[in-house]
């Protein structure tokens, strides 16, 4: 899903691919986190807390919509760059110091890059260039056809709306409750 989500990310917000990475890292761990509600092993409690906005002392932070999730974010250092609050890691933070303040509020913990493309690579091992072509392909024929940049946009937003139904068709076959090794020929 991770590559899916950041192949995709890449087309709908022509986002650099380790914006792309970061936001597609948040998107899957805030998947994980409504999957472990709905079978019941992550309890709302365990969830509840202060909001984003209160643990960055009342500032808002862009979202950015992956495949029908609103990921909040940082700006990065150059233009057009975004990474993906670690809000797990932020509560953590806030709950241990009892508030965000000074230097905190700059110094947010965000979903590296690296990290997703380390996760990747070890997934994948050789393959990756291969299921990231595959998703490319996949992808970029939705897009095709369209003569001026309205109709690119209309075809970017009908892709970012219909992306999780797409990754839906092709995701491999799962047992329930067990963990399977990524199978390529599903794709």
């Amino acid at each position: 899903m991770l590559v899916f989500a950041m192949v995709h990310t890449v087309l709908v917000h022509q986002l650099s691919v380790a914006s792309a990475l970061s936001l597609s890292h948040s998107y899957i761990t805030a998947n994980a986190i409504s999957k472990g509600r709905a079978i019941g092993i992550i309890h709302k409690k365990e969830e509840e807390g202060p909001t984003v906005k209160e643990m960055l002392g009342g500032a808002s932070q862009p979202t950015i919509k992956i495949m029908g999730r609103d990921i909040v974010c940082v700006r990065g250092g150059k233009e057009g760059e975004y990474r993906a609050i670690d809000i797990k890691a932020l509560k953590a933070r806030h709950l241990k110091k009892g508030g965000t303040e000074g230097l905190d509020l700059y110094n947010v913990p965000t979903y590296s890059p690296e990290a997703a493309q380390g996760y990747i690579t070890r997934a994948f091992g050789k393959n990756l260039s291969n299921v990231i072509g595959a998703c490319l392909i996949t992808m970029q024929s939705w897009l095709e056809g369209a003569e001026t940049e309205e109709e690119l946009e209309t075809k970017r937003a009908e892709l970012e709306k219909h992306g999780y139904n797409m990754y839906v068709q092709c995701r491999p076959e799962v047992p329930y409750g067990r963990e399977v090794k990524p199978n390529l020929r599903n794709c």
